[in-house]
């Protein structure tokens, strides 16, 4: 949704799947295409630090915190622990 909204902006390239990994994302950043002057790509979490390494691996501009669910407290353990997660990133 983040990106078709950008399109309106210029050549956009986003995340395909479910890349949001360390593995994932290295993926999507060698995919950008050498004209694209965006690119949304999406992190996702699953023990503790990782949204602040992978946000290392993209050094964004500009950051959305999107879909914080129960499905993330796995590894994290409680909504707190999370959410202090997603706002250090």
């Amino acid at each position: 949704m983040v990106a078709l909204a950008l399109q309106r902006r210029g050549l956009v390239y986003e995340t395909m799947g479910n890349q949001n990994n360390r593995i994932g994302v290295g993926l999507s950043l060698i995919g950008i295409p050498g004209g694209a002057e965006m690119a949304v790509l999406e992190l996702g979490i699953c023990r503790k630090g990782e949204i602040s390494e992978l946000a290392r691996m993209c050094e964004p501009n500009v950051r959305v915190v999107l879909n914080v669910g129960a499905a993330h407290l796995e590894n994290l353990g409680v909504w707190r622990r999370l959410l202090v997660q997603r706002v250090r990133f």
